[in-house]
């Protein structure tokens, strides 16, 4: 239910920054034309252009931020966060294999995942793959990993995916 309005919004909101966009472009590229029923014609065709395009790129694997409940945060092109109510969490491979699950807290530095889970650590190389499960604080704390940084799911899908790339792509 919640993926269904939130896909009615998403499409509102395209139309929305469709329409934006076509008005502003036929202004800069056809400025001098004094024919309205033409601007018109083209106008409708820059909506039905950049509408379709924008919701092709909402839905790419970068832009794709997940719908209703299901959230997602692309990490590189070979790694994502996919999450379910902010509450449970997990890091996917780009073959679709379950790296990490259930943490709940976590964090991004110069490509290195880092997570927690009820005070066990975890360390992802998302260049290499390489992964440290089940570490100790003092362990996490000597490969620069930094407690304090933690984000909870909710903290880390919004600080990822602000408001103003929400709004305008």
């Amino acid at each position: 239910m919640f993926a269904l309005l939130h896909l009615i919004v998403e499409c509102i909101r395209i139309s929305i920054l469709a329409m934006i966009y076509a008005y502003v472009l036929n202004a800069l590229l056809f400025k001098n034309d004094k024919e309205p029923k033409e601007k018109d014609t083209r106008r409708a065709a820059f909506v039905g252009i950049l509408f379709i395009s924008l919701f092709l790129w909402r839905f790419s694997y970068w832009r794709d931020n997940g719908l209703g409940d299901f959230y997602r945060v692309p990490l590189s092109s070979n790694y994502e966060v996919t999450m379910v109510d902010s509450s449970t969490a997990k890091l996917i491979n780009a073959n679709g294999d379950v790296l990490l699950s259930g943490f709940d807290k976590l964090y991004v530095n110069n490509g290195i995942l880092y997570a927690s889970k009820n005070q066990t650590y975890c360390i992802v190389h998302l260049k290499t793959g390489s992964c440290d499960k089940n570490i100790s604080e003092g362990t996490f704390i000597s490969s620069l990993g930094e407690p304090n940084k933690l984000k909870y799911l909710d903290g880390f899908h919004n600080n990822y995916w602000n408001n103003y790339l929400l709004l305008f792509l």
